[in-house]
């Protein structure tokens, strides 16, 4: 539903600034059919992040709209769906204000303080869980949560230098075809600044912008890029700059889909051993967590957390985000696995602290559990379940 109705989104807004059906279906693919999009929304299932990104399309475009217009009355739609991205996901949301930052520099009088109004306006419909969220943030583990370096070399890295320098390079042509415009630099100009950081692997140490993850500033950054190159007059270059463009249309589809084909892994069969623990995980009646030696050592642990709440509606006291939990209480989530493995009395302290009086283990773990005199109720191949009163 969210890909029907973002393709409508770019219909509408496309047809509003002229835009070929050719080019409106080829920024509905380059943005919702590149790497990293079909690596995260299809394959992870990032739905709530997903529908942010669909009010984004509206909220980005209806700034655009106004970037060459007179604010009116209409403009005052965008707050509501800024107020949207701002409980949807905070990433797409700081990002969001970036382009709203801009706008507020290239416009001038009423119209800078209307700008202002519309990020009031958007603040007060989101306050009832934006005032909450930003009280608690910071007692939570998510000011611990470190986001990926600027050394690592997986596709998020490669695009978060790729892609910055092709928003740099669009830009260059987009600005030299509106006759080198004030206007056009500076209401960019946040959104330039920012892929520069990110280019450098700055961004990881910039307040607020630490805690968007490179594949947030990605999409960012190429719904800006086609946009810039749909608007690009190519009439002013010479045929030299035409045909480096029309090779790289070509061979940037390809590099993506390179990226899907080999990077992306395939959905993986399951084995003996995840039938056996989804097996186990039916026996638990109360309050459960899977310890393990080491967290990556079997079958992944929060793809059961997920099923187990979503199909068997079994409670855990792990989960999959860390980052909305207190700093002590993921403190001592992070420690069970440590004490189990050295037969520290405190596992016992920490899983009554946590709540959890059921454990999954595995291998070498169902023989230490033993150890602690929790009771076995139930064994299947290398899975086990232990309990304690």
């Amino acid at each position: 539903i969210i890909f029907i109705l973002g393709f409508i989104v770019f219909y509408f807004f496309g047809r509003l600034n002229k835009f070929s059906l050719t080019k409106i279906i080829a920024y509905f693919l380059f943005f919702f059919g590149n790497a990293v999009a079909i690596g995260n929304f299809i394959r992870l299932g990032r739905v709530n992040e997903l529908f942010a990104w669909l009010n984004f399309l509206v909220f980005a475009f209806i700034l655009l709209w106004y970037k060459d217009k007179r604010i009116d009355k209409n403009f005052f739609w965008s707050s509501l769906f800024f107020a949207i991205i701002l409980i949807s996901h905070q990433a797409t949301a700081v990002l969001s204000a970036v382009l709203l930052f801009g706008l507020f520099l290239i416009k001038k009088g009423k119209e800078k303080f209307y700008v202002v109004l519309t990020g009031l306006i958007s603040l007060l419909l989101s306050s009832f869980w934006l005032i909450p969220y930003i009280l608690g943030f910071f007692n939570t583990e998510a000011v611990n949560v470190v986001l990926t370096g600027p050394l690592s070399f997986s596709l998020s890295e490669i695009a978060m230098r790729l892609v910055p320098l092709l928003l740099f390079v669009t830009f260059y042509f987009y600005y030299k075809s509106n006759n080198e415009s004030k206007k056009e630099f500076i209401f960019f100009l946040p959104t330039l600044i920012v892929a520069l950081l990110l280019f450098l692997g700055i961004t990881f140490y910039v307040p607020i912008l630490k805690f968007v993850y490179p594949d947030s500033h990605i999409y960012f950054f190429i719904f800006l890029i086609i946009y810039m190159f749909f608007k690009i007059d190519f009439n002013v270059f010479n045929n030299l700059y035409k045909k480096i463009i029309f090779i790289g249309l070509i061979l940037l589809p390809l590099i993506s889909v390179a990226f899907n084909v080999v990077v992306t892994p395939n959905f993986i069969e399951y084995t003996d051993l995840e039938k056996d623990t989804l097996e186990v995980l039916e026996r638990v009646q109360g309050r459960y967590i899977i310890l393990a030696d080491g967290f990556y050592s079997t079958s992944y642990s929060r793809a059961y957390y997920s099923y187990g709440a979503i199909f068997l509606n079994k409670s855990t006291s792990s989960g999959w985000y860390q980052q909305y939990t207190t700093q002590e209480y993921f403190a001592k989530l992070k420690m069970l696995n440590t004490y189990l493995k050295n037969n520290d009395p405190r596992l016992l302290e920490n899983l009554q602290f946590l709540n959890t009086n059921e454990i999954i283990g595995y291998d070498e773990s169902c023989d230490r559990l033993k150890e602690f005199n929790f009771e076995e109720r139930f064994k299947k191949g290398r899975v086990c379940l232990f309990s304690y009163e």
